[in-house]
């Protein structure tokens, strides 16, 4: 297998599951700002110009890394990292979570206060994206309640995804206002050598 994907990018998720999982892979880097992902080539293998994209042994290409994570999990069962049958929903919830109530505020914050130019930024919308981040982080202070893991007590994917994302945007967890997931980000960050 070969990933496209950037350091820089949610390709790190990426990286990091293979990596959790004790997959052998050939890692491409692709640097999106020189404009690499808008060759004729790199869009063949994805036509959003994005990484990552995982090229499988027979050159099927799989994009969105979330998907890619999911895929690889199933793929490789022996690394543990996948949900019984019966912690399955509760799985799903926390993957998806990752991706469709976490990611979003964040990006709102670190866009509108790091990465646009700053006659783009728009400070309504960084503190909107507070606000929301609040409620996300609360949501994930009450399921870590007594717990080191989100499934069963164990680790699994959906630490590698939600841990690896809270990873990325440590510095907008309060540890004196949400304790179980500072010491939750911070427990995954041991166990993670791609976000450390």
């Amino acid at each position: 297998m070969k990933l496209f994907s950037n350091p820089n990018s949610r390709g790190a998720r990426v990286t990091a599951m293979m990596a959790q999982l004790g997959i052998d892979f050939e890692i491409v880097n692709v640097d999106f700002r020189a404009g690499e992902t808008r060759t004729p080539e790199f869009l063949k293998m994805n036509p959003l110009g994005q990484v990552p994209v995982l090229m499988l042994d027979d050159g099927r290409t799989i994009t969105e890394s979330l998907a890619i994570c999911m895929y690889l999990v199933e793929k490789f069962p022996a690394a543990g990292l996948g949900p019984t049958e019966e912690e399955r929903p509760e799985y799903l919830q926390w993957c998806m979570f990752t991706a469709c109530s976490l990611e979003s505020p964040m990006m709102m914050i670190k866009a509108h206060t790091m990465y646009l130019p700053e006659e783009q930024r728009i400070p309504q919308v960084a503190e909107m994206g507070r606000g929301m981040m609040d409620k996300v982080l609360n949501r994930l202070e009450i399921a870590l309640d007594g717990k080191d893991y989100l499934i069963s007590n164990r680790y699994t994917a959906a630490d590698v995804l939600v841990g690896g994302t809270l990873a990325w945007a440590s510095d907008l967890v309060d540890g004196g206002k949400f304790p179980n997931v500072r010491r939750y980000t911070d427990m995954v960050l041991t166990k993670d050598p791609v976000h450390a």
